[in-house]
Order: structure tokens, then sequence, then C-alpha cells
């Protein structure tokens, strides 16, 4: 069970947020990132840059090239993980 007093493993997050990446699934990435605590942020942004990579080299260059989808998910937890003001 996931809630405020029980945050998410840090690096279970990552693993979701990471096949919601591999999924192309924008909305879920968004909103996972959006639930979680800040150990889970810092995980995801720790971890994306590398995924991202590896995610690139996986694809056929020319695979996906213009596909919004794929792109909006690779770029919501980077937009959701940043710190938020406060």
């Amino acid at each position: 069970m996931t809630s405020v007093a029980h945050p998410p493993d840090p690096a279970e997050a990552w693993r979701r947020i990471a096949r919601l990446i591999d999924a192309a699934d924008a909305d879920g990435v968004a909103e996972a990132v959006l639930a979680l605590d800040d150990a889970g942020r810092r995980a995801v942004a720790a971890a994306l840059p590398g995924h991202l990579k590896a995610a690139r080299a996986r694809r056929d260059p020319w695979e996906g090239l213009g596909d919004a989808r794929w792109a909006s998910a690779r770029r919501a937890p980077g937009r959701s993980a940043a710190p938020r003001p406060g």
C-alpha cells in the first residue's frame, strides 16, 4: 500500500516510471511522478538520463520519428521530477 504515510520505495518508483516511459504512456508517467515523494523524485531524476540514452540506443534511428507520444513520455518525468518551490 502506498500513501503519504507509506511512500513508495525510490527504486521501485523508478522501475515503475521506466516501464511507463518504455510503454510511451505520457499520462501514466506524469501521474506516477506527481505522486512521488522527494526521495522518489530524486531517484527518477538521477536514473532518467541513463535510461533515456539506453532507450534511444534500442530504437531504430528512424523509428518514431515525429512520434509525439513517445517524446511526451520521455519529457514528462523531467518536468514532473523538478524540485517543487516552497
